[in-house]
């Protein structure tokens, strides 16, 4: 963690140092705004939110414990890690690239739905190389629903003046629902203080099985891809399109 952090400090330093506003401030908006609630597509959102975040994040604390159980030796184990965070930066790249294209939604909607099946097939690897084949899926996969939350909300925001409202909105409500937390620090890391305690929960109760935790994050991360596909399908019908562009 220091190591992070004295990593952090300097290039901190250089952006707040250099970094400039290519727009004039804006006036302070509220907090709240109740009336993004009656659009559909933005209720959907919030759960599709809560429910990937939910189960995204299993695999990247359990990967290395697994590694021992198909035959991975210790020293080299946290490669599968490194892994799966390095092809998450082309995760976060690629996909947003291709969003541009055909919308984030309709590329969100795939990169949900292959993380949460992917997860589901991390119970039968029992392979090295299987399972290094899945870290570099699952980094794809993962890095893509982590960057398109923001683009996804950006499309359903009606007035862009209001998109810190509502991306606000959608992180506090998820976070006051994964855990009530003690301190506004805790606050900001809600998303991650539920989902793998209660994948270690199950891993308990099985005595070091993976499967209920796996099963646990591949459903709701699956849970959350239909979500959204629910406010597209509403989209579809009100335009009465085939393929949704949002």
């Amino acid at each position: 963690m220091r190591i992070a952090a004295f990593i952090s400090l300097p290039l901190l330093i250089i952006g707040i140092i250099f970094v400039k506003k290519r727009l004039p401030p804006r006036e302070p908006g509220p907090l709240i705004d109740v009336s993004f609630f009656s659009d559909p597509r933005y209720c959907l959102f919030v759960a599709a939110q809560f429910l990937v975040l939910w189960g995204n994040w299993t695999p990247y604390f359990f990967v290395q414990t697994i590694a021992a159980q198909v035959g991975i030796p210790r020293a080299i184990d946290f490669y599968l890690l490194a892994i799966i965070n390095g092809l998450s930066l082309p995760g976060r790249v690629i996909p947003g690239i291709i969003a541009d294209k055909v919308g984030p939604f309709n590329v969100f909607i795939p990169s949900a739905l292959s993380a949460g099946i992917l997860t589901y097939a991390l119970i039968g690897i029992h392979t090295p190389a299987g399972l290094y084949i899945y870290c570099v899926l699952y980094g794809l996969m993962s890095g893509a629903v982590i960057s398109l939350l923001g683009p996804c909300c950006g499309q359903i925001c009606p007035d862009m003046r209001k998109i810190g409202t509502m991306f606000g909105m959608v992180t506090g409500i998820s976070s006051w629902a994964y855990v009530i937390p003690f301190s506004f620090v805790e606050l900001a890391y809600c998303r991650t203080l539920t989902g793998t305690p209660i994948a270690g929960a199950l891993v308990t109760r099985e005595n070091g099985g993976f499967t209920g935790a796996l099963v646990f994050s591949g459903t709701v991360m699956i849970l959350g891809g239909l979500c959204t596909l629910a406010a597209s399908l509403m989209q579809m019908r009100k335009e009465k399109k085939i393929f949704v562009h949002f």
